[in-house]
C-alpha cells in the first residue's frame, strides 16, 4: 500500500486500547506494532500477543521495547508451565504475561476478551495473519472488518461499496454489511459491520 495507506493504518492504531497478533507474526515478521506518526508516537496501544505453545522471544522487538509501549502476553497454563524461565525473562524485560483458559493448548478467544476487558481494554485492533482473523470470525468476536486494498481505488470506483467474494471465505461465522468507500491516495479502504441481527 502507499504512504497514506500506511499512514491511516497507523492512525488506526493510535485510536485502539490495544493491538494483537499471535506468536506467529511475532516470529515471522518480528514486527513493532508502535504508532509511527509523528507526534504520536506516545498514543502507542498497548501491544497483545496471543502466544500458542511457545512465548515470544526475548530478542523480539516487542520484548526489547516492553519499557517504551506495553506488552501484554496471553498463553495457556501449559505453555507458562513448559517454558516457566523464558516466561520469568519476558516479565523482568517489562512484558505482562497473563494465564487464559486453553482449548487445545492454546488460548480460548473469549478468556482473552474477557481478561483484556478487565484491564480496561475495549477497543482492540487484530493486527495478525489470516490463521487469527479467521479465528476471532468464527468466533463472533469481530464488530468491524477494515479491509486495504493496495492499487484498487480507481479501479473499484465505478463499482460502489460491496464486499468481496474472498472475504466470506477469510472471515467465515460473519455477516458482513458495507458501511464505507474512501480512497487513500492509489489504494482503498473498505469498512465493513458485523450485522448480528441475522
Amino acid at each position: 500500500t502507499s504512504q497514506i495507506a500506511r499512514a491511516h493504518g497507523h492512525m488506526l492504531r493510535a485510536r485502539t486500547d490495544a493491538i494483537l497478533v499471535g506468536s506467529g507474526t511475532v516470529r515471522d515478521d518480528d514486527p513493532d506494532l508502535t504508532c509511527r506518526l509523528p507526534g504520536l508516537s506516545n498514543h502507542s496501544p498497548i501491544r497483545v500477543v496471543l502466544a500458542g505453545t511457545h512465548l515470544p522471544p526475548l530478542t523480539s522487538k516487542l520484548a526489547s521495547t516492553a519499557s517504551v509501549a506495553p506488552v501484554w502476553i496471553m498463553a495457556a497454563p501449559q505453555t507458562l508451565a513448559n517454558e516457566d524461565a523464558a516466561a520469568g525473562q519476558l516479565e523482568q524485560a517489562g512484558c505482562r504475561l497473563f494465564e487464559v483458559t486453553e482449548v487445545g493448548a492454546r488460548p480460548w478467544l473469549p478468556s482473552v476478551c474477557e481478561a483484556l476487558v478487565a484491564e480496561g481494554v475495549t477497543r482492540l485492533l487484530v493486527e495478525g495473519g489470516p490463521t487469527l482473523w479467521r479465528a476471532f470470525a468464527q468466533a463472533g468476536l469481530a464488530d468491524e472488518v477494515l479491509l486495504f486494498r493496495a492499487g484498487m481505488a480507481a479501479a473499484e470506483a465505478s463499482r460502489g461499496l460491496q464486499e468481496p467474494p474472498f472475504l466470506r471465505q477469510m472471515l467465515p461465522g460473519l455477516t458482513l454489511r458495507p458501511v464505507d468507500r474512501r480512497a487513500l491516495g492509489p489504494d482503498e479502504m473498505l469498512t465493513f459491520h458485523h450485522d448480528r441481527s441475522t
